[in-house]
């Protein structure tokens, strides 16, 4: 998604002249046009209101936990996501054949209480069995179009 932002792309694959609107390759606005094979890209300038996709994005991938020092980010569409007592259900949505990271992303300097994820494919619990820790948190590797259910104490 970064790459209909203009700072990450190349300048050749810009238009130097534009038909309509503005186009500024420095600004972090979304190209209102992205062409495929050698045609150039921003003959319409950049999507004012796409600047906000950001914003709508965010909120959808990061679950903040209230009164909780920790917080959850999914880099896969999330959906259904609900917190009952100390309890976060959510549906990872897409593909079950592509993976994704959840990650469990400590909030303070405190321990972070104890955690259990499960989710609903016996594939999917060995590879929570498996996951990764560092001083941020941990992180687990899951497969699309699945449920989850995060418990602490």
């Amino acid at each position: 998604m970064i790459y209909y932002y203009p700072p990450m792309l190349p300048r050749e694959m810009m238009v130097d002249k534009v038909k309509t609107g503005e186009l500024d390759p420095n600004i972090w606005v979304a190209l209102e046009d992205i062409h495929d094979g050698w045609e150039q890209s921003g003959s319409v300038g950049q999507e004012v209101y796409g600047a906000g996709l950001a914003f709508g994005i965010v909120p959808r991938q990061y679950i903040k936990i209230p009164n909780q020092e920790f917080m959850v980010f999914v880099d896969y569409p999330i959906l259904n996501q609900k917190i009952k007592g100390k309890t976060l259900n959510f549906n990872i949505s897409g593909d079950s054949r592509l993976t994704c990271k959840l990650r469990i992303l400590k909030q303070s300097s405190k321990r972070l209480p104890k955690i259990k994820v499960k989710v609903n494919k016996a594939d999917d619990q060995e590879l929570i069995n498996t996951a990764k820790q560092d001083k941020e948190g941990f992180e687990y590797v899951l497969h699309g179009d699945q449920q989850v259910s995060i418990t602490w104490s």
